[in-house]
């Protein structure tokens, strides 16, 4: 196997070439595939001066330690570059986020890239990930049902983080990589924790891969084959479904986001209806990520989207029928016809009737006459202007669903005004009922959606339920042609 004819199939199959020779933050293990491509991006170079390898310590091997830090620290005076060893706390940070150990080492792992990336203003990370990593990954993902991330990974990625993979070898087998380095009598690290059937990807490689590859010699490259033709399906299918719809993103809401379709689902195939759905979700999965605070950032992994999710959301769609599914970290998607409501599920304190007050203070109806009250409620994004008055008979009283008359005889002096949203106890008689009722019966009964049910403010005088916003005054309030005062409360955007 002559050297330069693989580095120049190598550089051939791999379309971001030209980024090598920018500078590099190079993930470095000391395993083959790390030492194969440094000998490769050598080739390419010719000058290592611009290339950082960056070793991290997952305290899996402490009985070899010592020779491995000897040996990146040997590699890289050989070829000239800079070299960083950093331990990484992965057993404490595993138990202390109730994370498996390799999850906490891949997240630990992403937050040193992007420090180091930073530091040194290295916009590159050059990773080792071969034919049999992306093989291994798609079966992880296959085997969990996770749809979001199979197939994902490219030669070319940006990370989100502000730097880009580059994986040059992701069209290399592992047994090309072993045969080069056997002919060559290069130098590498043997990592025993991959003979560990503890982790997954080692029980994949050793219980389904090798044995794959008894049956077909060529399993891997088959595999790897299928997840380019998948990516190049999905793309497709994307680039379709976006010239065919365009979807809105609604108005955030108070602790979700929604989306609506601009056409009727029943004109627009299945596929194209899971696709969007997929987009949607994958909104939600980044908005959740930014939502976490910068110390946990990283963890967006936790929200996987599975295909269950996406065949259940599609199959409401497609039905037209109201509906909920469950969704990872305590989301839950409400199915309104063509729209979709992502909020975050009820809290225990609510389903204790632990209610969220928005304002609560005291007065006396000639003081709203005398000096009209202006509540802002920034939470909501709204301001409530409210005031009292003589009954001008004359005047047509005309409640709409951001203004209503109240009746204010039945105001007492220093009465308690309150707002707040529900709780699993109150009761309201809708105007016009001669009896009262359950509010969570009635806001069923108007249609209102569960998302919105738990945010919409209520108003109170004492523990009087005298309006919903946007829906009926209370017919204890009604003002009726006795009523002497009337009480107006008129809510504005802020």
């Amino acid at each position: 196997m002559n050297r330069l004819q693989v580095f120049d199939r190598l550089l051939e199959n791999f379309s971001e070439a030209e980024r090598l020779k920018e500078p590099l933050l190079f993930s470095f293990s000391g395993g083959m595939d790390s030492v194969f491509l440094l000998e490769f991006l050598e080739y390419y170079r010719r000058s290592m001066n611009d290339v950082t390898l960056l070793y991290f310590d997952h305290g899996l091997r402490p009985d070899s330690l010592k020779k491995e830090h000897a040996f990146v620290s040997r590699t890289a005076k050989e070829k000239g570059a800079r070299y960083i060893i950093k331990k990484l706390p992965v057993s404490s940070f595993s138990a202390c986020y109730r994370i498996s150990f390799e999850m906490a080492g891949r997240q630990l792992r992403r937050l040193f890239l992007k420090h180091f990336s930073s530091l040194l203003n290295i916009p590159y990370v050059l990773t080792g990930h071969h034919q049999s990593d992306q093989v291994e990954m798609a079966f992880l993902k296959f085997i969990k049902g996770q749809v979001s991330g199979f197939g994902s990974m490219t030669s070319s990625q940006d990370s989100g983080l502000g730097f880009t993979y580059l994986r040059p070898l992701l069209g290399v087998s592992k047994q090309d990589i072993k045969t080069f380095i056997g002919l060559h009598s290069l130098a590498h690290c043997v990592d025993e924790s991959n003979a560990v059937l503890d982790f997954e990807r080692n029980r994949v490689r050793h219980e389904i891969a090798l044995p794959a590859s008894r049956i077909n010699p060529r399993f891997e490259k088959s595999i790897s084959e299928f997840v380019s033709y998948y990516q190049s399906q999905q793309q497709f299918i994307f680039d379709y479904s976006q010239s065919q719809f365009a979807m809105t993103c609604l108005k955030d809401l108070a602790n979700g986001i929604g989306f609506e379709l601009d056409k009727p689902s029943n004109r627009l195939p299945n596929l194209v209806i899971q696709q969007i759905v997929y987009a949607c979700l994958i909104a939600l999965q980044q908005r959740h990520a930014s939502a976490l605070s910068k110390k946990r950032r990283l963890f967006y992994s936790s929200f996987r989207i599975l295909q269950a999710h996406v065949v259940a959301l599609s199959n409401l769609i497609l039905s037209k029928k109201t509906g909920s599914v469950s969704l990872p970290c305590s989301y839950v998607c409400e199915v309104e016809q063509t729209r979709l409501l992502f909020v975050k599920k009820i809290n225990e304190a609510s389903k204790r009737g632990l209610s969220r007050s928005y304002y609560r203070g005291a007065f006396s109806l000639a003081s709203l006459v005398n000096c009209p009250k202006v509540i802002a409620i920034e939470e909501l994004g709204m301001i409530v202007q409210i005031d009292a008055c003589k009954y001008d008979r004359d005047i047509s009283l005309r409640s709409t669903p951001s203004l209503a008359y109240l009746n204010g005889d039945f105001v007492l002096k220093n009465q308690v005004f309150s707002i707040r949203n529900r709780c699993p106890s109150d009761r309201f008689q809708p105007f016009g009922m001669t009896n009262s009722k359950k509010l969570s019966r009635y806001l069923m009964d108007k249609k209102i959606p569960r998302s919105k049910r738990e945010t919409i403010p209520l108003f109170f005088f004492g523990n009087q339920l005298a309006w919903v916003l946007g829906c009926q005054v209370s017919e204890r309030y009604r003002v009726r042609p006795d009523t002497a005062y009337l009480i107006r409360i008129r809510v504005k955007e802020l």
